[in-house]
């Protein structure tokens, strides 16, 4: 939401068709939302969402995270690791206003931070707007939806779960800050997603603007069938007709770039401002542990529709 949008202008006539969207992951700034502080609204939404962060740990606790890994076969001591907190960083025992308002991008960057920080955020731009500006935006809307994690944010909008949808997205970004590494323990290897353009040298050998899904799926295969390294990588996503992604532990992800390039199939490559290896198998245990949070919450149907990027065209 733009940063002069007025908050006293009055709703006249609500359009045929409005559709709600929620920002998602990496999309955090220092300061989002400083210029609403001094209203109510926008206040009184950080200051419940804070006291409910602060009392979810005794829920937390009570989802025996080590249990759950073992019933899924993970071995006793990789279990534990699993079901522990992230490590702990200088923000730890900072509140998450003052990360958002007052700290530092590195800080507000952690997924443990950015994600309910971003949840937060929007709820309060949307009360504001709401209450403060008199838009019924949640009774005009036909259709909600929100990019990466901002599904959660638009289950929160539409009370589908009362608070549980923040507590969920807060247990979402500490299990990624564990997923920072893709191995375990003090032996985690850094994690790097990279974008990488395809060159228009092999596209012309190809005869068309695209590349071989296959080869490059076997070639990236090729980088982890070596032992001598944690080379371990993946392609995260086929963006476009000229643009891939690589995702994975950081050497199999810098050996696969470098060796697509010296066959002259990529020419560009830039790294992606993420610490987890999203959208690869190495988030698998944070998947299961997001799965065991999700599964203790009861949610209430929709009364209007909710687009999910898993399913589209649309859930209900």
């Amino acid at each position: 939401m733009h940063p002069h949008i007025s908050t006293t202008t009055t709703a006249t006539t609500a359009p045929s068709s409005l559709a709600v969207c929620f920002p998602g992951s990496s999309l955090q700034y220092m300061g989002m939302g400083s210029f609403l502080r001094h209203l109510p609204e926008f206040r009184h939404t950080w200051e419940e969402a804070l006291a409910h962060l602060n009392a979810c740990d005794s829920w937390m606790a009570g989802l025996h995270l080590q249990d759950h890994f073992l019933s899924l076969g993970y071995p006793p001591n990789h279990a534990q690791i699993l079901a522990a907190p992230p490590p702990p960083s200088n923000s730890s025992a900072r509140p998450l206003d003052h990360i958002v308002f007052d700290g530092s991008q590195n800080e507000l960057s952690r997924c443990s931070n950015a994600q309910p920080a971003i949840l937060i955020t929007s709820m309060a731009y949307l009360r504001t707007l709401e209450i403060g500006g008199k838009v019924p935006l949640r009774s005009m809307a036909k259709v909600y939806a929100g990019n990466s994690s901002g599904e959660y944010t638009a289950c929160r909008s539409m009370e589908l779960a009362g608070l549980a949808p923040l507590t969920t997205q807060s247990m979402r970004g500490e299990s990624n800050d564990k997923g920072a590494g893709t191995g375990s323990g003090r032996g985690a290897t850094a994690a790097q997603m990279l974008a990488l353009l395809i060159s228009d040298r092999y596209q012309a050998g190809l005869g068309q603007k695209t590349y071989d899904y296959r080869e490059l799926i076997e070639l990236v295969e090729r980088i982890n069938a070596r032992k001598e390294l944690d080379v371990s990588v993946q392609i995260a996503s086929f963006n476009s007709s000229n643009q891939i992604v690589l995702s994975g532990a950081r050497p199999g992800v810098l050996a696969a770039c470098a060796h697509l390039q010296d066959l002259e199939i990529a020419n560009r490559a830039a790294d992606l401002p993420y610490s987890s290896p999203f959208h690869s198998l190495f988030m698998k245990p944070a998947a299961n542990e997001l799965k065991a949070a999700l599964d203790a919450v009861r949610f209430q149907v929709p009364d209007r529709p909710i687009l999910i990027t898993r399913n589209c065209p649309r859930s209900q």
